[in-house]
């Protein structure tokens, strides 16, 4: 380990960087930033990009590390610091985000310092202004990205936002903001020139919905983080195509952090105690360890140094300007440890080596070797392998960079416990690894891609971890691996355990001693206050995928069968739901309504009843009968002068003329348009069904025509004329949709979609009873 944190450290020879003059404070820093920006501006990108790296990224650190190490409500310091970066620092990077915009050459600087500016977010130290300053940034800055510069981001927010404290508002907004302008980068067919999401970042996506989701369905009511977290959730959830299929590919690294979520770093490298490396890599090990020498020596001859016994970087002489084999065995050992340790977290994380001894051949006969200029002592003239012209596919530069970051986190754990050691102290490259700048990184990130290549050079196959065949479980078929689908499920469990609760609701005697007032479990108030919100909004977004648009024939991308039978399970529940228990809807019933009429607009009614006929008896059948039976009997109540059950004074439920004008005729409405727009009317309004919506259009025609002779009340008169228009419309309606000439009747018997189509006694029994009944009649 001693080998690789002295490999880690900078060489002594680079001077290190300084970000402004020594001496000046933030109130200085200040007054510098607002005159260079008020008076000379920043005009170009190069210009700002140069201040954002030198002067601004390592203050926006050090007040990370300040927060973190010292008391920062009581330092002096780092309160001035969080002032001068809240008012000053973010307010011009802001103004300037423009900068951030096609800027592909600079992305190691952009990927910095967006993760210290959401390392910053989490400071307990910044006051609410300070906060809506990194806030309006993140916001403005992520606007500016190309999606794919998010998914290290991405990775870290699947552990910080389902814990869903004070510091996830932040990334809840920048989230919001994200995927409502990204959306169509997760869709089936991508976003112009952005073209589609990866695999992780659809996987990143889909996580980031399931730990939000089941998070807010885990605590308690909020109102300030459930409104922050439900636009979020909408977001994600219509960003991310319904076909999606979760797959598992090398994900246990996912659930490795070494951030706390207050923020403080805890570097946490792989554990490779167990590992132990074949006696077969030792030959590799050393051959690199005399390569990466000869790399480093070839760099500072070219530099001009030259071997000397002692190091001085004014005559640039170093005693390690020698052969490798010339070199100590302490010496040897801080190349070789890095090397060991990083063969070790290959294999830890599941890669495989195999060498190819053809594939070695050829590349030693295709190889050649960098030159060096002469003067070197020992006649030493370095000449390692030219690797340059190598190059490294993506997933090797995946594995390259993960190499980089578990270094530096070997590294800062090791400098941690020397800190502690002498008391505690501050080391400015104690974060973590992505907060570094490009410059920090290079060593590591050299060194690791560097690796790669030799070992490739060598005739080594870098094979990936095998995906585990048993870890998506058995007998799942690939339907039921989609995110639809097991949102759906999702969503049916909760409408289940939410209609349970509502029906067992106490009243309360803390409002009214005649316990006249009930409260709502937590569950119900996440089935009201999340579930329908999104449910209308995912609905809405993703209605083709379950339904198809009207005239169009269906596709292979459209929904399966088992998640249509859902979609309409869905709104059969929370339908017959909203009937029994409307009184425990509260304020909630408009959201109810407005979830069921965009539920409907998505249901399938052709396939459900082709593939599911035991769903609509059980489901929808029920529904047209309940909409009937209760306008029927509030035409009966009118018409017997229970003006008082119609008001719903005296119990108020599906009977009254609320239910029937805020309930019935929107969603009636909806229904009828959809399956007129669709044409599945001759395949659901048949049967059974069409009696019951002769009977709805019965009581609506009574309801529409209702006048003074009838009711002798001016209230309830008043409030049917000002419902009229909704009458009216959910007949016309009703009109468009109904495969039968229900104003001629007598022309029924030659329609095939008609009950009275070739009525004969032997068929009656086909039909419920009441459907009997009334049959015989017709046919009397």
């Amino acid at each position: 380990m001693s080998g690789v944190c002295s490999f880690y450290e900078a060489d002594s020879s680079s001077p290190p960087a300084v970000s402004l003059p020594p001496g000046l404070i933030p109130t200085h820093k200040a007054s510098i930033m607002m005159f260079l920006e008020r008076v000379y501006g920043i005009e170009d990108q190069a210009t700002f990009f140069r201040i954002l790296e030198d002067a601004i990224l390592p203050d926006l650190r050090a007040a990370t590390t300040l927060d973190i190490q010292v008391n920062a409500s009581e330092n002096d310091m780092a309160l001035a610091l969080n002032r001068y970066i809240g008012s000053c620092v973010l307010p011009i990077l802001t103004n300037y985000s423009h900068f951030f915009s096609d800027a592909d050459h600079a992305s190691a600087l952009l990927d910095s310092t967006l993760n210290t500016v959401y390392r910053l977010s989490k400071c307990q130290s910044l006051t609410k202004g300070q906060m809506d300053a990194v806030s309006n940034f993140l916001i403005s800055f992520t606007n500016q990205l190309r999606p794919p510069m998010m998914t290290k981001l991405l990775r870290k927010l699947t552990h910080d936002v389902p814990v869903l404290n004070e510091n996830t508002v932040i990334p809840l907004r920048v989230l919001t903001s994200y995927y409502e302008r990204c959306g169509r980068y997760y869709s089936v067919g991508g976003w112009g020139s952005y073209g589609s999401a990866t695999e992780e970042e659809k996987r990143l996506t889909m996580m980031l919905f399931t730990g939000i989701f089941d998070a807010l369905a885990q605590r308690s009511y909020d109102p300030e983080l459930f409104s922050k977290a439900l636009p979020c959730l909408s977001a994600i959830g219509c960003a991310l195509s319904p076909d999606y299929s979760l797959s598992n590919h090398d994900d246990h690294w996912l659930q490795d952090s070494s951030e706390d979520f207050n923020g403080s770093y805890n570097p946490q490298p792989v554990d490779t105690g167990r590992i132990k490396l074949n006696q077969n890599y030792d030959v590799t090990i050393n051959r690199f360890a005399e390569h990466f020498h000869d790399c480093w020596a070839i760099k500072k001859i070219d530099q001009g140094w030259v071997f000397g016994t002692n190091y001085d970087d004014e005559r640039k002489t170093h005693p390690k300007l020698k052969p490798y084999h010339l070199l100590d065995e302490e010496s040897k050992s801080k190349y070789m440890s890095p090397i060991k340790e990083n063969l070790k977290v290959m294999l830890y994380w599941g890669w495989s080596l195999e060498q190819d001894q053809a594939r070695l051949q050829a590349n030693r006969e295709s190889m050649r070797r960098r030159m060096s200029k002469d003067g070197a002592h020992h006649g030493y003239s370095p000449k390692p392998f030219d690797l340059r012209n190598m190059t490294l596919t993506r997933e090797i530069q995946a594995l390259a960079e993960r190499l980089a970051e578990n270094s530096h986190d070997l590294w800062a754990k090791t400098k941690k416990q020397e800190l502690e050691e002498i008391g505690g102290g501050v080391h400015p490259q104690l974060v973590p690894y992505d907060t570094l700048t490009d410059k920090e990184k290079r060593k590591v990130r050299d060194h690791a891609q560097e690796l790669l290549k030799f070992l490739q050079f060598q005739g080594y196959r870098l094979n990936r971890p095998s995906k585990d065949k048993n870890s998506d479980g058995v007998g799942v078929s690939a339907t039921e691996k989609r995110f639809a689908y097991s949102l759906l499920e999702k969503l049916l469990g909760y409408f289940d355990n939410a209609s349970s609760n509502l029906m067992e609701t106490r009243p309360s005697s803390r409002f009214s001693r005649r316990g006249s007032y009930s409260t709502a479990s937590e569950d119900v108030k996440f089935f009201a206050k999340v579930v329908l919100p999104f449910v209308k909004k995912y609905y809405h977004a993703h209605k083709d995928y379950f339904v198809g648009k009207a005239g169009s024939s269906t596709s292979s991308s459209l929904a399966s069968v088992k998640e249509k039978e859902m979609t309409a399970s869905l709104f059969c529940k929370l339908a017959a739901t909203l009937r029994t228990k409307i009184t425990a809807f509260g304020h909630d019933v408009n959201i109810s309504v407005r979830c069921l009429q965009v539920l409907v607009k998505a249901v399938d009614a052709r396939s459900v009843v082709k593939n599911s006929p035991e769903m609509v008896r059980a489901s929808l059948l029920p529904f047209f009968n309940n909409a009937a039976d209760d306008l029927a009997q509030v035409v009966d109540n009118l018409n017997k002068g229970r003006f008082s059950h119609v008001k719903g004074t005296i119990t108020r439920g599906a009977t009254s003329l609320d239910y029937v004008h805020m309930v019935l005729l929107p969603v009636l409405s909806s229904m009828f348009d959809h399956l007129g727009a669709h044409n599945f009317g001759p395949d659901l309004i048949v049967g059974d069904a069409q009696l019951a919506c002769y009977r709805i259009l019965n009581s609506l025609y009574c309801l529409g025509t209702s006048n003074n002779v009838i009711i002798n009340r001016d209230t309830i008169l008043s409030e049917l004329s000002r419902h009229r228009p909704a009458l009216g419309e959910c007949l016309s309606s009703f009109a468009s949709c109904f495969p039968v000439a229900f104003l001629e009747p007598e022309r029924n018997k030659f329609n095939r979609n008609s009950l009275m189509y070739g009525i004969e006694e032997e068929k009656l029994a086909e039909h419920s009873l009441e459907a009997q009944g009334n049959l015989r009649k017709w046919v009397d």
